[in-house]
């Protein structure tokens, strides 16, 4: 069996580009996944938190920062802080456990997820 040069050469580019690289320690690579996740889920960084909403499984939580909006889910009784709306906060974060997805919206269900709820809301002077 032949193999055309053009895919030779397309294999041989993601061999190398996709190949094993020396990714530090194991401390180092702990390290930068750890800031990774700190990153996506802003938890080092001030949120202006933009609407409350109860929902089926938490107070849905749509907060801004940089210009970008995201959900957080967090504990139900938080949506009874209607004071937040506007405010820049840091939002403390802990799993916890929810109704589950299949539930939909059954409050007899006993089934639950686990996931990383919103508990603790610190307002920012």
């Amino acid at each position: 069996m032949r193999i055309p040069a053009t895919r030779v050469l397309i294999l041989a580019f993601c061999a190398a580009a996709c190949g094993p690289r020396d990714a530090g320690s194991g401390a180092e690579r702990a390290e930068r996944a750890e800031r990774a996740d700190s990153a996506i889920a802003g938890a080092d960084s001030a949120v202006v938190v933009r609407e409350l909403t109860l929902g089926d499984r938490g107070c849905y939580l749509q907060v801004e920062a940089g210009g970008v909006r995201r959900e957080e889910i967090g504990a139900m009784e938080l949506c009874e802080r209607a004071d937040l709306v506007g405010r820049t906060v840091r939002l403390g974060r802990a799993p916890g456990a929810v109704p589950a997805m299949s539930c939909q919206g059954d409050p007899e269900c006993a089934q639950s997820d686990t996931v990383m709820l919103v508990h603790r809301v610190d307002v920012v002077p």
